[in-house]
């Protein structure tokens, strides 16, 4: 590149030190976010089934069995958000 015209190879090397730069504290905002939104969903569905009128609705449709599938899911699916961030 440096032969075809030396304003590319700067363009080019000055692109990728930016990007080298900030590309790792995007990742770890991103998965930091991540990690956050799912605990709030989490939390957020948590409050709704856990309280008196939720646990009633739930025994009275039946559905323990769906809430203890869909607790697990959401229990396996935030353990890597806690892992990463608690590093």
């Amino acid at each position: 590149m440096l032969i075809i015209d030396i304003r590319l190879t700067l363009c080019r090397d000055i692109d990728t030190s930016i990007f080298g730069h900030y590309a790792p504290r995007w990742t770890d905002a991103t998965r930091q976010l991540a990690g956050q939104q799912r605990l709030a969903d989490m939390t957020a569905g948590d409050t709704g089934t856990l309280s008196v009128s939720g646990v009633l609705l739930t025994k009275t449709f039946g559905r323990q069995q769906d809430e203890i599938g869909r607790f697990a899911e959401a229990r396996t699916a935030i353990s890597p958000a806690f892992r990463s961030a608690s590093k």
